[in-house]
């Protein structure tokens, strides 16, 4: 899911673009914080937390790859 995150999240604010990774990060935490406080049957973790930001950061690489191979396209000229 999170490496969905890390290639959307620039698609819908490239401005923000950077954030991607911390945004994944803090989304992580605080679904963890909500498993740990409210939802008595999951089981909060802190790896769940590192793999979800390991996969946020490889949605971004897999993002910024694609946008410079789409940047090297030659354009249309018609």
């Amino acid at each position: 899911m999170f490496v969905f995150w890390g290639v959307l999240f620039p698609v819908v604010l490239p401005r923000r673009r950077w954030w991607a990774v911390p945004a994944g990060a803090a989304l992580s935490g605080m679904i963890e914080l909500i498993q740990l406080l409210f939802l008595s049957w999951r089981s909060p973790s802190l790896n769940d937390i590192g793999w979800n930001t390991f996969g946020a950061i490889l949605g971004f690489i897999l993002w910024l790859a694609a946008s410079a191979l789409w940047q090297r396209r030659p354009s249309a000229r018609i």
